[in-house]
């Protein structure tokens, strides 16, 4: 990887699934600065007047590699989270001592940047290679499953059942992207086999296997329901196992890890329970007999990173539950959050010993309303049969098909929430795209709130608030969840619920061209301003909102950075899922009328 003679053909054609993964990857180094090649880098006027016959509207970023190799990327300006985007799949590369060449493809692009590079940072770029060329397969796979079934997304809107609806809209959200991850697609871990018979987009139903577990061995707070959980007969077990052991649900593909190191008094259970199907997170699983039940197992797959292994720590049971009461503690007291959110109950699970790979937490969700729609945020730009996507269709049933009623609607709920619990509680929520859920009725939408383990609060703010929460506070039991620092919160509403939640799916309206953008930004600004107004009026502190308006830059998620290409010992990174550059245009930025700090 480290001398460019050894890369494949200079310039071949590549397919279109190659080139969105290239694209992808791309965007994401420069939106990332990797190596410092968006801040550092130069636009070369000699290689536009040169190579205006390739790209004649675009320009030419020229960076200098490590070993002193030179790399020049086509890019257009952004004003979204970059500076720059890439605005073609193909580059110049000169390495020393040998011309300037056009290349293509994944692997080309990946060796080339990793040209100079330490060993341990080019083995990281080896497995990231590796992780793109999963994703292109399994990008084609899937194309092909959505093609096939694009046709009957209208049809989900229509289930009869609340649950059922919920899950079908996770089908739908299956087949859209993470919008800043490049190479999301990729299950690390499941071949093509695998896919079809675990992972969401073809909706498959399977069932759990489990373990009988010496009593002492688990630790499970809450027991679970008794007509969702087996029995040791119904396990193929002796029935005097009832006695001195419980039974613990292990998905399928986790099973021959599991066999290969049995805890000392445990039980394989010969016959398979629980008929299920998964969820968008994949690892997350619902009872097919009973839909308001959802059970998270721990899955040897990686995604979003290849230090993001799938399993369950010890902490998250815990931690999750805690998170669950501290906002139902405060929706109980705050009529506006009250009336706004809901939340999943997650007080079941359990976990053996310190084992993250033996572990589940069972989820109850509500009954639901009559005629209300729950929608991952996921799901929104996922394009329907007719082309369209979801959001279209929801501006049609819920806004009469006014897509800017429908955008207002969304602000107000997701800045209403987020905005209060940060400025007036001290909390920030990981609610990601996955884990965001809009309840939607005529005229009125919520939020479901689940899988708050990594959430962030600062204590002070929160106990200043909310004193009688202090010994949940005390109980959490993972440490990164105590912001040091009070500006972590706004990092993680910005890079979360912000452009994660709200701009992505804008930027789809405007990619689709839908609506232009000056109009989707107009109007967040001003639901943002109207809000920070009510509460400044509520006598609650507003300027930590208003700086982070007011600065020139706001923080973007390194996840590529700190979760795959470089080691930690590079990012020092305590938590790769939050690790941030201060490099994205600031979109509230308005020469016309500037923010007002105090």
């Amino acid at each position: 990887m480290n001398n460019y003679s050894a890369l494949k053909a200079d310039y071949a054609p590549i397919s279109s699934a190659e080139r969105y993964i290239l694209l992808r990857i791309m965007d994401t180094v420069l939106r990332e600065d990797l190596f410092g090649i968006s801040s550092q880098g130069i636009l070369d006027q000699e290689m536009l007047d040169t190579e205006r016959s390739l790209l004649p509207h675009q320009q030419w970023l020229k960076a200098v590699l490590k070993d002193g190799s030179v790399l020049w990327l086509a890019v257009e300006p952004a004003k979204i989270l970059q500076r720059y985007k890439a605005a073609s799949a193909t580059w110049y590369y000169q390495a020393l001592g040998q011309e300037r060449t056009q290349a293509s493809g994944i692997e080309n692009f990946l060796r080339c940047l990793a040209s100079g590079q330490d060993g341990a940072i080019r083995r990281l770029f080896h497995l990231f290679q590796e992780e793109a060329l999963l994703a292109l397969n399994h990008t084609e796979i899937c194309r092909a499953e959505y093609e096939a079934q694009k046709h009957k997304f209208q049809q989900v809107m229509s289930l009869s059942s609340w649950h059922e609806r919920l899950l079908g809209m996770d089908w739908i959200a299956s087949f859209s992207d993470h919008p800043f991850y490049p190479t999301a697609r990729a299950k690390v871990g499941f071949d093509h086999k695998s896919l079809q018979a675990y992972a969401p987009e073809f909706s498959p139903h399977f069932k759990l296997r489990w373990i009988a577990l010496p009593t002492e061995l688990l630790i499970q707070p809450f027991l679970p329901p008794e007509d969702i959980w087996p029995t040791m007969k119904q396990l193929g077990l002796p029935q005097e196992l009832e006695k001195t052991h419980q039974v613990i649900p292990v998905h399928p593909l986790t099973w021959p890890h599991i066999l290969s190191e049995l805890p000392v008094g445990a039980v394989a259970a010969p016959m398979a329970f629980c008929t299920v199907r998964p969820t968008l997170s994949v690892r997350t699983v619902a009872c097919v007999e009973n839909l308001r039940f959802h059970i998270k197992l721990p899955l040897y797959m990686r995604t979003l990173g290849n230090r993001n292994l799938r399993l369950i720590k010890p902490s998250t049971v815990h931690d999750g539950y805690s998170f669950q009461k501290i906002l139902e503690n405060i929706a109980a007291s705050d009529p506006m959050l009250g009336s706004k959110i809901v939340h999943v109950d997650e007080r079941r699970g359990g976990y053996v010993q310190e084992r993250a790979d033996l572990a589940y937490i069972l989820r109850e969700y509500p009954l639901g309303s009559e005629g209300e729609l729950a929608v991952p945020v996921a799901a929104l730009v996922t394009l329907m049969g007719d082309g369209r996507p979801l959001m279209l269709h929801l501006a049609d049933h819920f806004y009469e098909g006014d897509i800017l009623a429908w955008a207002k609607a969304h602000l107000d709920v997701f800045l209403g929430v987020h905005l209060r619990l940060w400025l007036q509680y001290g909390i920030a929520l990981e609610a990601n795209q996955q884990n965001a859920i809009l309840l939607y009725q005529k005229e009125n939408v919520r939020l479901l709130m689940k899988d708050n383990d990594s959430a962030r609060l600062y204590e002070p703010l929160l106990l200043a608030a909310k004193p009688e929460l202090a010994e949940i506070v005390n109980a959490i039991q993972d440490g990164r969840i105590k912001a040091k620092r009070p500006e972590e919160l706004m990092e993680m509403l910005c890079t979360i619920t912000l452009q994660l939640c709200i701009m992505a799916p804008f930027e789809e309206l405007v990619a689709l061209r839908v609506v232009k953008r000056k109009a989707l930004y107009g109007l967040l600004r001003e639901v943002f301003l109207n809000i920070l107004n009510v509460l400044s009026n509520e006598g609650i502190e507003t300027a930590p909102a208003r700086f982070f308006m007011a600065d020139a830059t706001m923080p973007v998620k390194y996840l590529l950075t700190a979760g795959t290409l470089l080691p930690k010992d590079y990012t020092d990174a305590a938590d790769i899922n939050k690790y941030y550059g201060w490099t994205s245009p600031n979109i509230f930025m308005d020469e016309n009328e500037p923010i007002t700090v105090e």
